[in-house]
């Protein structure tokens, strides 16, 4: 063995996990001294001073000493009254992140340390992630909330341990539910090339939930055709188990005529998850046709207001908003918008 080399350690201790590091020692007798008092804290009650070596925030050696010399109860980790400033900023400087999450980190830290007007101490961080959670629900943003949660779980964890009291009192402080944005519709002549690719009844089903927004519990409940509107009931599906649904009712511009499903909902499924496996084809999901109609909508620059209305997002219908006698003008205007993104040939259903 070369002068100065260390022997290593690899332990599994139970209630901590691997240990895994150089002992800091020579000799194999020293080293079984360390192997032994590893396993021994835990069953001592000081679990807490085994994670900090397995996480490298407290020295082998020193603890040793400590252990030794009967003073492990000397060794408490950062006081709750301790400045929050230093420990977070050297935190922050030498944390194994990516530059990015770091950045992000930081912004947290210097969000929460803003929200008291005196210089913020450990013990106020669960105080202050609730007042940030309340800032960030008020303005929808959960996403920004939940990053500074994380960041401030990550530091807590590091620098007391996660089952301490003061890290345990901000698990408490519930993550804000972020909406999923799941995938994005299509541009409308992809949308018509997704419909001829799939051909067939597929192929119209797709269509008829491009063309009106209905979704799958829509477009196989009632809806009716009108000479210049899709009126939806709004009723849904109801499956084996299930209880009675009801959607958004509402009308729609009459684009194209839409046609009854002539497949089950799985036998569509079936049929879309047939076309994404196939080479050079995106992936398709039955909910993208009607995210669809909304960015066809919206090229077409159909009025947000009615575009809401149209997608069963406002809480009045449309002629709730307009005259009834506007109702029509409205309806058929926008149907001509919609399709003058399509152009004529376009129009028929896929055969």
């Amino acid at each position: 063995m070369s002068r100065g080399a260390s022997l290593p350690i690899d332990l599994i201790i139970p209630g901590v996990g691997r240990i895994k590091k150089q002992s800091g020692v020579q000799t194999k007798p020293e080293r079984d001294d360390l192997c032994a008092m590893l396993r021994l804290l835990p069953k001592q009650g000081h679990v807490g001073l085994v994670q900090d070596v397995q996480l490298g925030r407290r020295g082998l050696l020193e603890l040793f000493a400590h252990f030794t010399a009967g003073t492990l109860e000397t060794l408490k980790g950062p006081t709750d009254e301790q400045p929050l400033d230093a420990m977070a900023d050297d935190w922050l400087d030498g944390a194994l992140c990516a530059d990015g999450t770091r950045e992000n980190r930081r912004d947290a830290f210097r969000v929460l340390r803003s929200l008291t007007p005196r210089k913020a101490q450990l013990r106020d961080l669960p105080d202050l992630l609730r007042l940030y959670r309340e800032r960030c629900e008020a303005a929808r943003h959960p996403r920004v909330f939940n990053v500074a949660r994380t960041a401030v779980q990550a530091f807590l964890r590091d620098k007391i341990g996660k089952r301490k009291p003061l890290a345990l009192a901000l698990a408490d402080v519930p993550p804000l539910r972020e909406r999923k944005q799941g995938r994005a519709g299509f541009p409308l002549l992809e949308a018509v090339a997704i419909r001829d690719g799939l051909g067939g009844h597929a192929g119209r089903i797709w269509w008829a939930m491009c063309l009106t927004g209905m979704g799958p519990g829509e477009l196989w409940g009632a809806w009716s055709v009108g000479q210049d509107r899709v009126h939806i009931d709004g009723t849904k599906v109801v499956r084996a188990g299930q209880d009675a649904a009801f959607g958004r009712v509402r009308d729609v511009p009459l684009v194209d005529t839409p046609v009854r499903p002539e497949l089950t909902r799985d036998g569509f499924t079936s049929a879309l998850r047939r076309y994404s496996a196939r080479e050079g084809n995106p992936k398709v999901t039955p909910y993208q046709a009607r995210k669809t109609f909304a960015r066809w909508m919206e090229d077409a620059a159909v009025p947000r207001t009615r575009r809401e209305i149209y997608r069963g997002h406002g809480k009045r219908d449309i002629g709730d908003v307009y005259e009834r006698y506007e109702v029509s003008d409205y309806l058929r205007e926008d149907a001509e918008r919609m399709r003058g993104q399509l152009g004529p040939q376009r129009l028929a259903l896929a055969q």
